[in-house]
């Protein structure tokens, strides 16, 4: 009944687990929209390949990240988790900008409610990232 306090580095992993879950599901969703339209082609090309080896490579960051965030504990290491949640945010945000407004590579639709949500998500556990480097 009542709230427990939890340490601030518990919500920053936990915020990275959610992250990771929410881009597992935009890689679905876009890999099932393609299947279904029948474009799969997108995939084949270099520039496809290439990003698919980019999606694993954040899909480890994602995964690693929260473990590293409760195991240690040093100003330095803080820091460097705040700046470097910070600026994944930031690069998700300017991603989809590039998608939507310059490479008018797609329509906005519902999809994009789960890039979204990743970008709300990574500015929240920045913010949050921040002051957890600020603490002791």
């Amino acid at each position: 009944m009542y709230k427990t306090h939890k340490p601030i580095e518990a919500t920053v992993a936990q915020g990275w687990i959610l992250m990771f879950l929410i881009f597992v599901c935009i890689t679905i969703v876009e890999f099932l929209n393609a299947t279904v339209s029948g474009n799969l082609s997108i995939y084949t090309s270099d520039e496809g390949a290439a990003a698919l080896r980019v999606m694993v490579m954040l899909m480890l960051l994602h995964a690693f990240v929260p473990m590293l965030v409760v195991t240690f504990d040093v100003r330095w290491f803080r820091w460097s988790i705040a700046v470097l949640t910070l600026l994944f945010g930031l690069l998700m945000i300017g991603h989809e900008v590039m998608h939507i407004f310059v490479a008018k590579s797609r329509d906005f639709g519902v999809f994009d409610l789960l890039d979204f949500s990743h970008h709300a998500l990574a500015l929240w556990v920045a913010i949050l990232a921040v002051r957890w480097a600020r603490a002791q």
